[in-house]
């Protein structure tokens, strides 16, 4: 995959992600083969990384929407995957393409605005997804949500209420 994202066209990419989320199940497509690459590429320092990592993102992006196109085609449970911080931009539509391997159709409010997103279709589940934790508003609203027993859950890689001084050194 690296040599393909660094001198490959996009389809042949395209092609190489669509034949591993064949070969895999979508928990382990996107665990131990996304997210690795995902991590290895953030961390590349070499020439032509930004560009890699870019390319990684939009195949991320376009496997997701091919999957998503399919899924609305599916009698399956709606869930709805809500952005509420994120680090890295392709995180979220990886997690999408997991739930997505799960059985569920998967609607994502990608954007982290710091109020709740709305969902354009009814669903059955909603989760809250924090890459870099929850800020006090987003974290009342998630318990509101769950005390009218709304099917709501927090997720991903910082769950933690951010602190004035997090937040203040994110913004640095």
């Amino acid at each position: 995959m690296l040599q393909l994202l660094d001198s490959h066209p996009d389809a042949d990419i395209e092609r190489e992600l669509q034949m591993m989320s064949i070969d895999y199940c979508g928990d382990d497509y996107v665990n131990r083969y996304l997210r690795p690459l995902n991590l290895w590429l953030r961390s590349d320092l070499s020439e032509g990384a930004n560009q890699r990592q870019m390319r990684f993102h939009q195949a991320v992006l376009r496997q997701w929407e091919r999957l998503a196109q399919a899924a609305r085609q599916r009698s399956t449970v709606r869930l709805f995957l809500e952005a509420v911080s994120v680090t890295d931009e392709t995180e979220i539509w990886m997690e999408a393409i997991r739930l997505n391997g799960q059985g569920f159709r998967v609607e994502v409010a990608a954007e982290a605005s710091g109020v709740p997103a709305v969902a354009q279709q009814r669903f059955e589940h909603h989760l809250m997804w924090c890459g870099d934790g929850i800020c006090a508003s987003m974290k009342a609203a998630f318990h509101a949500s769950l005390e009218a027993g709304e099917p709501i859950m927090l997720t991903g890689t910082d769950t933690t209420l951010r602190t004035l001084v997090k937040a203040e050194s994110a913004s640095a």
